[in-house]
């Protein structure tokens, strides 16, 4: 173990004895877990007492929590342990609350309050309800990029490359920065999909050769740099 990795998983262990009735558990839980799957497992239990508790607690939103992002937090916990049917058990409470809290807002079709419920239903597994929130969403913020990009993940991932494919396009044009080379990726990745080597390789070159890329490793950007050249190298190998 690195030494930065270390004194993370220290600061981690430290808030966890500190503050065990923390609402953050499960999200220090998560990220403990990440790094040390052994000692994240010794904390299933209290994750799973401390998310129970505390999205049927009033005080919760005095913290800046709220019981979906609770849920949210013990999914990926759950992911992280690799239990996967407790963590779709999760998603689907976090989708839950997320649509209460939906619900109260004034707006037919509220913004913020929807940016959690359409991807916690796809990772729940109700696929069907997933999909219609994001067509809902995007007739009411076709510009969105959050939206447009999460709605082309998930037809992706269902293996409809030809539906995301619309999405992925809008989601480049409406992006910049970090955004902007997911949406990218996530475009070349579905011109290979579809047979469209050619389109996809300049898809891909053609941004990385806008790019100039930071020269620290630890840096976001820098990854997501190298995971276009990792695509540019299997363009190139599928066009032989």
């Amino acid at each position: 173990m690195r030494g930065d990795d270390a004194a993370a998983k220290a600061a981690l262990q430290s808030l966890i004895r500190e503050f065990p009735d923390a609402p953050d558990l499960a999200d220090w839980a998560d990220s403990l877990a990440a790094g040390d799957k052994a000692a994240g497992t010794a904390l299933k239990d209290a994750v799973a007492r401390s998310v129970a508790r505390w999205a049927a607690d009033p005080a919760l939103a005095d913290s800046g929590w709220d019981p979906g992002d609770l849920y949210w937090s013990q999914a990926d916990f759950l992911d992280e342990l690799g239990d996967s049917a407790a963590a779709k058990a999760a998603w689907s409470k976090a989708a839950d609350a997320y649509a209460a809290q939906a619900a109260r807002s004034p707006l037919a079709v509220p913004r913020a309050a929807n940016f959690g419920l359409a991807d916690a239903l796809f990772h729940a597994g109700r696929t069907a309800e997933a999909k219609a929130l994001y067509e809902r969403l995007l007739k009411a913020y076709p510009g969105e990029f959050t939206f447009n990009y999460d709605y082309a993940s998930v037809l992706k991932e269902q293996g409809d490359a030809a539906a995301a494919y619309p999405y992925a396009v809008k989601a480049v044009a409406v992006s910049y920065g970090d955004n902007w080379l997911r949406a990218v990726r996530l475009k070349g990745e579905l011109e290979l999909a579809l047979g469209r080597k050619a389109e996809a390789a300049r898809t891909v070159d053609e941004a990385l050769a806008r790019t100039v890329p930071p020269k620290s490793a630890a840096v976001r950007t820098y990854r997501y740099v190298e995971a276009l050249r990792a695509l540019s190298r299997k363009i190139s190998a599928a066009k032989g």
